[in-house]
């Protein structure tokens, strides 16, 4: 018997909220976690190069998935519960892109925090603040 993968039960899970009639926000955030728990199990077949199940062409094993585990992470609806795959024997260790990415804006977004309420969180002030960060970074 083939096991479920976890972008599977999310599925199930987001289809499930238009019966239960749930808020926007809630139908947002299992979005959200349901797209990038789709993106990072894509991530890790591109890395081993093989689907779930799947043995290489070749004979040679060049790694192999290990379950996975649990990973939090911040989002503007709240936070999103993932299940990160996890890659053993590689050559080199899996890192998603996306969750890369993902915490990259956090920070920057965690540190403008403090700057936008000191001025006031006037629409000009934060098209400023956001230059100001955009100027530093490049």
């Amino acid at each position: 018997m083939k096991r479920q993968l976890p972008s599977e039960t999310l599925d199930e899970q987001f289809l499930s909220l238009s019966t239960r009639k749930a808020p926007l926000s809630e139908s947002i955030r299992l979005g959200a976690q349901l797209m990038l728990q789709k993106a990072v199990e894509l991530e890790v077949t591109e890395f081993l190069g093989r689907d779930h199940y799947q043995r290489s062409g070749d004979g040679v094993l060049q790694g192999y998935r290990n379950g996975y585990e649990d990973k939090q992470v911040q989002s503007a609806e709240g936070p999103l519960h993932l299940k990160m795959p996890q890659a053993r024997d590689t050559i080199e260790a899996f890192d998603s892109l996306w969750l890369r990415a993902l915490f990259r804006r956090s920070d920057k977004l965690a540190a403008l925090i403090p700057q936008l309420y000191v001025k006031g969180l006037s629409t000009r002030d934060i098209e400023a603040a956001l230059t100001d960060t955009m100027e530093v970074e490049g």
